[in-house]
């Protein structure tokens, strides 16, 4: 259902500071119901405006954000099965 295989990071960099902008692109097979990504380390879920694979969620970096970035990807499809990954990369947030 998320193929990792898929996924493209992308940043202005490997350490961020705030209003860096990282995005992440993933392509979500079957009918996949609302994809999230979370970026635990400050900032929450993040949205996409993408209506169908491939996805892009993209962030804006905030000011109390530390350490490094990692995105945890969560998909549900209509019959209700479930699927998460993590998705780790070289970048880092914070001043």
């Amino acid at each position: 259902m998320i193929d990792l295989s898929s996924a493209t990071l992308f940043s202005t960099g490997s350490w961020l500071k705030a209003g860096a902008e990282v995005s992440l692109t993933i392509a979500i097979t079957g009918n996949s119901v609302s994809p999230e990504v979370t970026v635990p380390n400050g900032a929450g879920t993040v949205v996409t405006t993408s209506t169908a694979s491939l996805y892009t969620f993209k962030y804006t970096v905030q000011s109390e954000d530390n350490g490094r970035i990692f995105y945890i990807v969560t998909a549900e499809d209509e019959a209700g099965n479930k699927a998460e990954a993590t998705i780790d990369s070289t970048m880092f947030a914070g001043e």
